[in-house]
């Protein structure tokens, strides 16, 4: 399996004339890879995954997998956001088990599956319990148990854990590398912290300010699991890629403001992320 994106543009339609989201981006995927892709808010990230996901469109070029253009949704691709959105009237399990209704599937396999991935996710004994009664890191396990359970070809996350506490979102990097090093899915990751992509990523890709182009890939194979911020090598790995998004973290706060230091209006301002050029914890 191979995902291709191919000379691949964006242009939104705003209020204030067109908006070029990503330009000229060419990206080849390979099976089993766990890629992250990093940037400054507005840069076309998620616009990209969302891509891949079969939600959006491009405006020229192609999305492929195998060769075949994606022309829309599949079971094959799985997209996991950063609120987890359970189904509030349907307990644990039952959330697990509802992407499975589509295949069919007798209804004591589909609940043996669920338990399986809520098995995979620590959670097992929580297949009861409603969503109201979970913490955010457990709805989010759930969730993450939901888009396994279905066996996609390739895990889209968009910034799942930017929302959970530092503690939280350690445990499940830890949670997310064993099961990716299980099952070698396909994952495509986007996030600001660039801690978080080389915990995690056999590559990160940066993308300029928009309009989002690919800056600089790093190939993070040599660094060996499970990775720790405070080894050297990791460390640096860090600091690299920080200073690779620094200039373009820069260009959006410039962007802020017009040239008499006055904000310019919110439907035109890009947020940056200063996490992106804080120090390595």
């Amino acid at each position: 399996m191979q995902i291709q994106f191919d000379n691949v543009r964006k242009i939104y339609k705003g209020r204030s004339g067109a908006v070029t989201a990503l330009d000229g981006i060419n990206l080849n995927i390979q099976e089993g890879e766990f890629v992250c892709l990093v940037g400054p808010s507005g840069c076309g990230k998620s616009t990209l995954c969302n891509m891949l996901a079969g939600f959006d469109t491009p405006t020229t070029g192609r999305v492929m997998v195998d060769d075949e253009t994606v022309s829309g949704p599949s079971i094959a691709r799985v997209m996991m956001f950063q609120e987890p959105a359970l189904f509030p009237w349907l307990n644990a399990r039952d959330n697990v088990a509802f992407g499975l209704k589509n295949l069919k599937l007798p209804a004591t396999e589909q609940q043996a599956i669920a338990e399986r991935f809520l098995k995979m996710v620590h959670l097992a004994q929580f297949g009861d319990a409603q969503p109201h009664e979970l913490s955010g890191g457990m709805r989010q396990r759930v969730a993450l148990a939901r888009a396994l359970a279905v066996d996609p070809q390739v895990l889209l996350m968009d910034e799942p854990f930017a929302a959970l506490d530092a503690q939280t979102r350690d445990h499940l990097h830890i949670e997310l590398e064993n099961i990716w090093r299980e099952t070698r899915k396909t994952i495509v990751f986007v996030t600001h912290n660039v801690r978080e992509a080389v915990t995690l990523g056999t590559r990160v890709v940066v993308f300029t300010a928009r309009p989002g182009r690919i800056k600089r890939e790093f190939n993070l194979e040599e660094l060996d699991y499970p990775r720790r911020t405070t080894e050297t090598l990791v460390a640096e790995t860090i600091s690299r890629i920080q200073n690779t998004l620094r200039d373009e973290v820069a260009k959006v706060e410039a962007a802020e403001y017009d040239q008499n230091g006055t904000e310019i209006g919110a439907d035109e301002r890009i947020k940056p992320d200063r996490a992106t050029v804080g120090r390595a914890r």
